[in-house]
């Protein structure tokens, strides 16, 4: 089965509304194929904002452990236009949104790029590369696994699907300069996807998110900033959460 046939079949099992699925309006008579496609679209549109809104929360918690300001992390993020077909498939050929994101102060940035350059654990006075690679897996983790907790959907299935691909592409090369077997990679991710699950399962960090999404979904673009006050004020209702999701996964 083809990329474009799984993405149907999972939107199918979500209870998507598709041209191809006799669905009725609370009236009881049939969707049109325009009103279906809409759903489609805004569905999709949805699915892509809390993923870059989990790419966004995920830097905001990383920030603190690598010297960084948690409202200096995240410089946009955005929602992009994504081709949706009217057979409810989805275009591969296009990224339905984008987090431009960077955990670290930009000194500490250079030397970790020199590291994935080098393709080895060059040695870094005074700097743990291996807690740099798990930062950033954290940071990656979090789109796929935003994702897949408002499907409810098994978090391996969206990693590696077509939405999650090119985070675990970027996981699996920044963590290259560690030397790490296959299988130790795959406990590294297993591992730090258990701490993403814990923090963004935390009703205030979730919240947070979703009103981030909610927002890009609005507005399609926000800086960085925006991000970070949409993301904060949902501490200000439960102020009792804020010391615990600003703690870095040990």
């Amino acid at each position: 089965m083809g990329e474009a046939k799984r993405r149907k079949e999972r939107l199918r099992r979500l209870g998507l509304v598709l041209p191809t699925v006799q669905v009725r309006r609370p009236d009881g008579g049939p969707l049109s194929k325009a009103d279906a496609h809409r759903i489609a679209v805004a569905y999709e549109e949805r699915l892509t904002a809390v993923h870059e809104s989990g790419h966004a929360v995920g830097a905001f918690l990383m920030a603190p452990g690598m010297g960084h300001k948690p409202s200096e992390a995240v410089a946009e993020v955005k929602l992009d236009a994504r081709c949706v077909f009217e057979d409810g498939s989805i275009s591969d050929n296009e990224h339905g949104g984008t987090c431009k994101a960077d955990i670290m102060p930009r000194d500490l940035r250079a030397v970790f790029n020199r590291v994935v350059s080098e393709g080895k654990a060059i040695t870094v006075p005074t700097v743990d590369v291996e807690r740099w690679v798990l930062a950033e897996m954290f940071h990656y983790l979090a789109g796929p696994y935003a994702e897949a907790k408002l499907c409810d959907l098994p978090f391996d299935q969206v990693l590696k699907g077509n939405s999650g691909k090119d985070d675990l592409l970027r996981i699996l090369n920044e963590s290259r300069p560690l030397g790490w077997p296959d299988d130790e990679t795959r406990k590294r991710i297993d591992e730090t996807a258990s701490k993403v699950r814990e923090k963004l399962d935390t009703p205030a960090i979730w919240a947070g998110l979703l009103a981030i999404a909610d927002a890009l979904i609005e507005r399609r673009t926000l800086t960085g900033a925006d991000a970070y006050s949409i993301y904060a004020a949902a501490f200000a209702r439960d102020p009792g959460l804020e010391t615990a999701s600003r703690q870095e996964p040990a």
